[in-house]
């Protein structure tokens, strides 16, 4: 316990290092016989990458197109009614 508090649970290669005649997986699974309720941390999700350049352009481009073509399909409208 008191390898895990100076190193904290976890890291199990350093906490190991501390432990004479014990591996890593040894100290994992002796912490987690007795605490059963500890869960280890999980690393957060990577951000979603930034868009390329060319999706931002291709993105402007494609809603050019469609305020563009609004008005031409009012226009096709009003002449066919």
């Amino acid at each position: 316990a008191a390898a895990v508090a100076r190193h904290g649970a976890g890291r199990w290669m350093a906490i190991s290092k501390d432990v004479p005649h014990r591996t890593d997986a040894q100290c994992r699974r002796r912490w987690v016989q007795t605490n059963p309720t500890w869960e280890p941390e999980r690393a957060a999700p990577a951000p979603a990458p930034e868009p390329a350049p060319i999706d931002a352009l291709l993105r402007d481009v494609a809603e050019e197109e469609e305020l563009a073509a609004a008005p031409v399909a009012a226009t096709a409208l009003a002449a066919v009614q």
